[in-house]
């Protein structure tokens, strides 16, 4: 009997902030589907312990998830500490393959620690995507420097013999780019999976849809990443011509809710009325997620320095919602490619309540809403992330 290849699954940085659970919840449901489709190959996961919190199991999965626990905080010590531990779980398991669901916090302790398996993952943020709106001198220095780093630690990436794959989420092109500039073939392109978990999309009069008032929508961990500060100082600024509710959803710190809080109860134009704003500071389910895209008009993807791709772009498409993100970046040519909405400054709150109002006029097209989710289907994300790890 032929022995079977077997690859390690890993994620050691699921939390309430909703570090790509999809991902894991869709492996670990068809895993049983991996090994069908690859007779040779037999799945394990290995994840952080706070997981157990987030993800459910089968019952068929149980025998195959493991987990480890890590020390607390994000040093770099911490780090390398988490990848010892990995690297120890991979030897006493005999993997053949590691699949680490997020390489970017760990390029240094990967470099300088060796495995005997090979190693594939999942790369969010490559040097070739940072970039500025903003074209002032002094970020244009401070983005040089950012990007100057991060294309060091890719190179660290390549000089491991261990690592097979490196994939770049929704960029084709920059996928290419990649190996052109570090005249490798390591980097691949992976789209980013768009999950299904309700049927919103058929239920046009949903509860708590109402035509008459127009949605703007900011989901996810609620911290000034999302740019929340400026996007209510612009929702305060923005003329609009109807009724509005600017929704906030997501778990964040409470200092943070209330310094909010604050701020919008000192601003005029927010009254209840024409505008109000709603926070829910809370970690919510996929089918609570579903439910707030389906009721929204806009989601807002106005990040500041972010520059690679977003899940919560596929769900705005699933729910044929217009988006307003930012004028740099990944984020900014998926949305000009597939005419998903408008793209703004995120550091200029004027520019920002200009695109309030003009977003509601902003004419998106279901063909290629449709086009975008074809190309992004979990299926097609599980059959060329198994391809490459498994071959």
């Amino acid at each position: 009997m032929h022995k079977k290849y077997r690859i390690l699954i890993c994620d050691v940085n699921i939390k309430p902030q909703g570090h790509y659970i999809g991902f894991n919840q869709y492996l670990i449901d068809h895993a049983s589907l991996i090994g069908l489709n690859n007779p040779s190959v037999e799945v394990c996961f290995l994840f952080n312990r706070e997981a157990n919190k987030f993800l459910s199991f089968p019952a068929s999965a149980l025998f195959k998830i493991y987990f480890i626990d890590l020390k607390p905080g994000n040093s770099v010590w911490k780090r390398f500490d988490t990848m010892m531990k990995v690297k120890h779980f991979t030897i006493a398991h005999a993997i053949d393959h590691l699949l680490f669901m997020d390489l970017d916090q760990y390029q240094i302790p990967f470099y300088f620690i060796r495995f005997r398996s090979h190693i594939s993952g999942i790369l969010f943020r490559p040097h070739h995507r940072i970039a500025s709106a903003n074209t002032g001198f002094s970020m244009a220095v401070k983005t040089g420097f950012r990007r100057l780093k991060k294309k060091i630690s890719e190179k660290l990436f390549l000089r491991s013999s261990s690592m097979k794959n490196i994939f770049i989420l929704n960029d084709q092109e920059g996928a290419a780019l990649l190996n052109r500039i570090h005249h490798s073939s390591i980097f691949k392109y992976l789209p980013d999976p768009i999950f299904s978990y309700t049927d919103y999309r058929q239920k046009k009069n949903a509860e708590g849809r109402d035509p008459s008032v127009y949605k703007y929508l900011i989901f996810g961990s609620i911290s000034e990443r999302k740019n929340i500060s400026n996007i209510i100082q612009a929702y305060h600024q923005a003329v609009l011509p109807v009724r509005t509710e600017l929704l906030i959803v997501g778990p964040g710190a409470d200092d943070f809710v209330k310094y909010l809080e604050k701020m919008i109860s000192g601003l005029s134009t927010i009254d209840g009325s024409h505008k109000s704003v709603f926070i829910k500071g809370a970690f919510v389910t996929n089918e609570e997620m579903d439910y707030y895209f389906s009721i929204c008009n806009t989601c807002l993807l106005i990040y500041k320095d972010f520059f690679g791709s977003s899940g919560l772009l596929g769900r705005a498409a699933l729910h044929k919602m217009k988006v307003l993100g930012p004028a740099a970046g990944l984020l900014k040519e998926m949305i000009d490619n597939y005419h998903m909405g408008m793209t703004v400054d995120p550091s200029d709150i004027h520019g920002i309540a200009s695109g309030l109002q003009a977003i509601i006029r902003y004419p998106v097209c279901p063909d290629d809403l449709e086009r975008f989710y074809a190309l992004h289907s979990p299926e097609r994300f599980l059959g060329m992330l198994t391809e490459s790890v498994a071959s």
